[in-house]
């Protein structure tokens, strides 16, 4: 019997199992409260998280690793101020370059 993968139960192990899916080995960013589930999905997939100070840096280090490696860069940070930063530092508005921010934000 082939093995299954596990159900899917939360808005995080849906964004893990999607990255999986495409193939996506690190993700660069930034662990907070908002993301910390869809990092700890992420590594218990077996995807690597790489731990950042800030976002610009993240995003400077997703965005070298996808134009180097030739694979999805993906940078996952805390939603506030700093979370522009990815999308200024990518080049994503200029349509220049190909990286994958996710953000998220607590909305009470």
């Amino acid at each position: 019997m082939p093995h299954q993968p596990p159900p899917i139960h939360t808005g995080a192990q849906l964004i893990a199992h999607s990255l999986k899916s495409l193939d996506v080995r690190i993700i660069f960013g930034i662990v907070g409260i908002p993301v910390i589930e869809a990092a700890e999905a992420c590594l218990a997939l077996g995807i690597k998280f790489v731990s950042f100070r800030n976002e610009q840096a993240a995003s400077y280090a997703a965005s070298a690793y996808g134009y180097l490696a030739g694979r999805p860069g993906v940078c996952l940070v805390v939603g506030g101020p700093g979370c522009y930063m990815p999308w200024l530092v990518s080049g994503i508005p200029s349509g220049k370059k190909k990286m994958l921010v996710l953000a998220r934000r607590n909305i009470e």
